[in-house]
């Protein structure tokens, strides 16, 4: 189970995708080490304000986001959300090691490979997924 499921049993998770055309919610709880869909609830997005994963119609995606709440009666504050669109770019990459105040610039510069505009334009992200070890040492990370 993964580790943002089991901080807290007692609440559970609500999953949120906001799409193009609709915004989705689930709401699971574990049980006996699975999870149980407890609550569900879409509704159809205006046109125009959630575009290829861009919300540039907030007051009305919020809106969206408030009646799917009440309406449903999802209770909680544990959420996860499903980023997409052209926009976003999710990469594994391997790099030397590198000493940890070298390594946000490293990432940075190794990125711009990826992105379809320039990566000062960007909000980056990245986690250390393992290290790789050859002859008996790491010299190189995957992240």
């Amino acid at each position: 189970m993964s580790a943002w499921l089991s901080r807290n049993k007692k609440t559970p998770v609500i999953g949120v995708d906001l799409g193009s055309g609709f915004i989705k919610m689930a709401q699971f709880k574990e049980e006996q080490n699975s999870l149980k869909l407890v609550n569900f609830g879409v509704l159809s997005v205006p046109e125009g304000a959630i575009v290829e994963g861009r919300i540039e119609k907030t007051k009305e995606t919020v809106e969206i986001l408030k009646e799917l709440i009440s309406f449903h009666s999802f209770i909680g504050n544990r959420i996860v959300a499903n980023v997409s669109g052209q926009l976003v770019v999710v990469k594994e990459i391997i790099m030397d090691v590198l000493p940890e105040n070298e390594l946000d610039e490293a990432v940075k510069w190794e990125i711009e490979k990826f992105l379809p505009f320039p990566v000062d334009k960007a909000a980056f992200d990245y986690q250390i997924l393992n290290e790789l070890i050859e002859e008996g040492r790491v010299n190189k990370l995957n992240i």
